[in-house]
């Protein structure tokens, strides 16, 4: 952690500079920074003899607390216990409450020691959380050479009781957690408890191993109720313990009980831990200086859909006075300004976000560490409020700052949320000032992006742009991708099919001996810019490569996956449900590429073209048909489709014409009458 604006210097005339005159009412004046700090109005143990603060330090002062002074309001300095540290700079600062209402958290002097009088909180419950060291949990003393090991911590608080399902303070793999506080027993009598847990876990209370789930293990659904012990207790406070540790996947620790008198087990409620008063802080303050930067943060909800996860979190400054400028930086590449800012983390991560406020002409920064959780718990899996208040604030990212995960799950977000045009703004910019280097990940991005242009956009220009920087600073592979993709579009949207056919024919020897997918698009695309050019023979050629890499002409589930996806198109271009009819006729052209040769698909096509109000790409379409076979059995139906358009565009005497040219060539159609 770190703070910038405030600049040690050095003074090297022999004797060290004294320090400056404390202000008045600075009771430590070898401590640079103290918060105010206030009973909150809420509080869950409103008659707690004891007070607890959350200090977010910006990297000042000694890391594990030891430098942190409470002192009340008379100057009198108070027990102080640090009962947790992390993640990052916060320190979890425990104190008896006695006759004050308000507090200063003293921080900042590396050099001090320990207060010489120590203090012990007796109630609450503490968790923390650790990095999980090698060994195998097979029973207590096995998981206690763990624990020994595991030095690295998380992050630690008070917690209401045992029940989670992440690591609220890191990352939800390879982790150890360890509640340690004083349970509350109602009355006198036989207790039983007992534990749930995915991996091993150990349940202690009065110094004794009650109940245990050794062993590396999922949750068992209902196996908990077996891993039980009970213990004979009096009224009152009892030393409580439960240590957990997990490897990867899905996570569960919740300890149970069933009290004397109680008709089945329940989870050890938060009453039965019965805490510290909380506390706000309301100022922060510098010794050497007018202004001193400083802000919380609290969770503002959640967001998710399969395995993404989305978690804002609300920065607060503290005031600076009329005319101050508050500047954000997240943490993840994005920025805000203004005394409040509700930011959307699109990854779970711990990261450092900083505020740096100008007032007065001083300027000061502060950087503390953030968490933001990526794993699920409860929260707003499906509600469209939540996604359309995270879809307005991720709306403006900067594209170009994004990591490509990031900018994957943005673009997702956007998408849940059906806003295109954002989605295709936030990628254009991501393409077009290269937030990432020519290679796979811009690849990806650009051809996400023209994906988007040629399908939902209908934007030619910014499809072609996409696809031509997909192609550069890549692999053979992934240019032939691009390049196969660039003359879709310039097919698809209008463009020259002349270098649509170009790109295709290059393609199509490096392709030619490939069953994929993509040597599958370049046949079915070839064969479109053939049948443009006229050369039907070859262009059927074409189809029949793609039929074969679609499983071929005899394949019954092929069969049946086209003659599914016509129907639904037919269907929905009769109810006019464009966009679900552009993607029948995707899935139906990708089953059977010889209908493109045919004309069915073709007319059908044009069909959807005319009702998008495309009407040059729906007269392609059908004379594309005419040129490559006139001999297709919808030829009539081209030929009177193409006549329809010209009297729709008011070409009366080209419509005419071509009605004309209908009943003579094919005399036969009904449609000529």
């Amino acid at each position: 952690m770190r703070r910038a604006g405030a600049v040690l210097i050095l003074v090297l005339l022999g004797a060290p500079a004294p320090a400056p005159a404390a202000p008045k009412g600075w009771f430590h004046r070898d401590w640079p920074r103290r918060q105010r700090i206030v009973l909150s109005e809420r509080q869950a143990f409103p008659d707690s003899p004891l007070a607890h603060a959350r200090i977010a330090t910006g990297g000042l002062g000694r890391p594990d607390g030891a430098d942190v002074r409470v002192v009340d309001g008379a100057g009198r300095d108070v027990p102080r216990a640090i009962a947790g540290r992390g993640p990052g700079d916060l320190l979890s600062v425990a104190f008896p409450v006695e006759e004050a209402t308000e507090w200063h958290v003293y921080y900042g002097n590396p050099s001090a020691a320990e207060p010489p009088k120590p203090f012990a909180p007796d109630r609450g419950l503490v968790l923390e959380t650790r990095e999980r060291a090698p060994g195998e949990p097979a029973d207590w003393p096995a998981m206690e050479r763990i624990l020994a090991r595991s030095v690295k911590v998380h992050g630690g608080s008070f917690w209401p009781q045992v029940f989670d399902a992440e690591n609220p303070f890191g990352p939800s793999d390879d982790y150890v957690s360890d509640y340690r506080g004083f349970l509350l027993a109602p009355a006198d009598g036989t207790y039983t408890f007992f534990t749930a847990s995915d991996e091993a876990s150990f349940l202690f209370v009065a110094g004794r191993l009650v109940a245990e789930w050794p062993g590396w293990h999922d949750a068992g659904k209902g196996a908990w109720a077996t891993f039980k012990g009970t213990i004979e207790l009096k009224a009152g406070l009892h030393a409580f313990r439960y240590v957990h540790v997990e490897r990867a996947g899905g996570q569960v620790m919740a300890a149970y009980w069933q009290p004397p008198g109680a008709a089945k087990p329940a989870p050890i409620p938060p009453a039965a831990f019965p805490g510290p008063r909380d506390t706000e802080t309301v100022a922060t303050e510098a010794r050497d200086s007018p202004l001193a930067a400083d802000f919380t943060v609290r969770a503002g909800g959640k967001w998710g859909l399969e395995d993404r996860v989305y978690t804002a979190m609300t920065f607060k400054a503290f005031p600076a006075g009329p005319g101050a400028e508050y500047r954000w930086e997240f943490g993840d590449g994005t920025r805000g300004d203004g005394p409040i800012a509700t930011h959307v983390y699109l990854l779970g991560t711990t990261c450092e976000a900083s505020l740096s406020v100008t007032a007065g002409g001083a300027r000061d920064t502060v950087t503390h560490t953030v968490r933001a959780s990526g794993e699920w718990t409860r929260f707003d899996r499906e509600d469209p409020a939540v996604l359309e208040r995270f879809a307005r604030l991720v709306a403006r990212y900067p594209g170009e700052a994004l990591s490509p995960e990031a900018l994957s799950r943005a673009d997702f977000l956007l998408e849940q949320a059906g806003r295109t045009t954002e989605r295709v703004a936030l990628l254009r910019r991501a393409v077009e000032r290269r937030a990432a280097p020519p290679g796979p990940a811009m690849h990806a991005t650009a051809m996400r992006l023209g994906d988007l242009c040629r399908d939902l956009t209908r934007d030619l220009e910014g499809a072609t742009f996409a696809f031509r920087r997909a192609a550069e600073g890549v692999d053979a592979g992934r240019r032939l991708a691009a390049e196969v993709a660039l003359a879709e579009a310039l097919l698809e949207l209008g463009g020259d099919p002349d270098a649509a056919r170009k790109l295709l024919l290059t393609a199509r020897d490096p392709l030619s001996g490939r069953n994929d997918d993509l040597a599958r698009r370049m046949w079915l695309r070839l064969g479109d810019a053939l049948m443009i050019a006229g050369d039907g023979k070859a262009a059927r050629q074409s189809y029949g490569r793609a039929l074969d890499l679609a499983g071929g002409a005899e394949d019954a589930g092929r069969i049946l996956r086209k003659a599914g996806a016509a129907r639904a198109a037919l269907t929905h271009l009769g109810t006019k449900e464009w966009s679900r009819a552009a993607e029948d006729l995707r899935d139906w052209e990708w089953h059977d590429p010889m209908d493109r040769y045919l004309g069915f698909h073709r007319i059908a096509k044009a069909k959807l073209l005319a009702g998008r109000d495309e009407p040059a790409l729906a007269v392609r379409e059908l004379t594309a048909l005419l040129a490559g076979n006139p001999e297709s059995e919808y030829a009539d139906e081209a030929l009177f489709l193409l006549a329809g358009l010209a009297r729709d565009a008011g070409r009366t005497a080209e419509a005419d014409a071509l009605l004309e040219r209908l009943r003579r060539v094919y005399p036969w159609s009904p449609l000529g009458r």
